[in-house]
Order: C-alpha cells, then structure tokens, then sequence
C-alpha cells in the first residue's frame, strides 16, 4: 500500500506544480507579474484524490479518517493549527494534518487536533438511492464541541455535540439520504470543546444503509449514541441510547 501511496502522492503534486506554473505564467503574461490571488484560485480548482485510492469507498463503508482526500490544503483538509504529523502514517508530501497513533482506534490512527474552523474531505461511490446511517467514531476528554457533516457541499446532520469519553470511545449517530453516485463527505469542526484548544480525536466515519424499519442503532427520524468503553481485562461494551427528535 505504501508503494501506491507514494506513486498516487509523486503524480499528484506534479500535477498541481503544472497547474500551479500555468497559473503564474497566465497572470504574468496579462499583469507584467505573478497574481497571488489567481495562483490561490488554481490550486482549489484542483480536484481531490481519494486516499489510499485510486478508487473511492464505496457505500457501505467505514472511512478511516486519517485516510482523507489527497490534494493539500484547500482540497483535501483546511488546517487552522496544530503542526504537520501526517507522515507518521501517510507517505510524502507531508501534510499539515495531526495524525497519531491511538490505542483502540479502529485503523490505529485518529486525527487529532481538530480545531474549529478546520474541516476534513472524503471521495466516496454509493451505488443505491437511499437513507444511510452515518456514525462518526471520536474519542475527548472534554464536552461541548461541535461539528457537522457536509455531502456534497451542503450540511446533511446538523451539529453533532462532543460528550467525554473517558479512555474509550463513543459514536454519533445521524441518518442521512444519498443518491447514487459520487460524493464528498466534509467533517467540518464548528466549535471547540469547553477547556480545550480542539474539538475532540476523530477515529472513523461509517456509511450503511438503513433497513425498511430500522437499523441496530436509528430508526427513523431518531438521533442515536453509541457509548464504547474499553478495558485490559475486558472487551467493548456498547450501551445505546436513543434520543426521540
């Protein structure tokens, strides 16, 4: 995999420099020097590439979150702070996204550092019309902070609160309608949590579809929370619980 990696990361950045030279011979050529502005509005022209790809998830599917879109920042991730750790898992260029490795966590990864303001990007494939389960996986020691989940640009769940979770993880559940096709799903960090410089650790992100009635966990038009606790001497232990709109 790490082969790939480095062969999709090689192509990729070689296309944006193209696209980035483009961008600053035109602006050169029509101003007599480079256009700061129409350099920036290049880059984020550019189309995101799915991680580890070169093919998008595809629905049902659980999305690591470490494993965002490549393309840089203002395409595949937009960091507000926090330093440049993704090499301790993504191969070269480095990017500016906080990633460290996390006892429990479903890839070995979470991203951590997640401040307000920032947001992370994901290409994903549905191949059925239809209403899905969305689950985000987190881990805090703190509450109150906020996020959401955008589709395709627009806010599909509405703010999702961040509750501690002790040494363990919790899950927040919405249920959201996707049409067939390709999508972008944006984790965008709306608020910090309370004491915190960050919102919480994100672990993964999971798509799958709801059945007529209901799933394990939603059933229609209810928001639902999946409680994970962990121990040394004992395995998960899950408590649901369902909270009516």
């Amino acid at each position: 995999m790490r082969s790939n990696n480095s062969f999709h990361s090689r192509i990729t950045s070689f296309f944006t420099a193209c696209l980035l030279i483009f961008a600053m011979t035109l602006a050169a050529t029509t101003t007599g020097m480079p256009n700061t502005a129409a350099i920036l509005a290049a880059a984020a022209s550019a189309a995101p590439v799915p991680f580890p790809g070169p093919a998008p998830r595809n629905v049902p599917a659980t999305v690591e979150m470490e494993n965002f879109d490549r393309g840089g920042e203002g395409i595949g991730y937009h960091e507000v702070s926090g330093s440049a750790e993704s090499g301790i898992y993504r191969n070269r260029p480095v990017e500016g996204v906080d990633i460290q490795a996390f006892s429990g966590a479903s890839g070995g990864f979470v991203v951590t550092e997640t401040a307000a303001g920032e947001w992370l990007s994901y290409t994903i494939f549905n191949e059925a019309a239809g209403s899905y389960e969305l689950s985000v996986r987190y881990t805090s020691e703190f509450r109150g902070g906020t996020f959401h989940i955008e589709i395709d640009g627009l806010n599909a769940t509405g703010a999702m609160t961040v509750a501690p979770t002790g040494v363990g993880f919790r899950s927040l559940f919405k249920k959201v309608e996707l049409t067939a096709g390709q999508h972008t799903v944006r984790v965008a960090m709306d608020g910090n949590s309370i004491g915190s410089p960050s919102v919480c650790d994100l672990d993964s992100i999971t798509l799958r579809a709801l059945k007529t009635q209901a799933s394990s966990a939603v059933k229609a038009g209810t928001l639902s929370e999946t409680i994970s606790t962990f121990s040394a001497a004992s395995s998960a232990t899950h408590i649901f619980r369902g909270l009516l709109k």
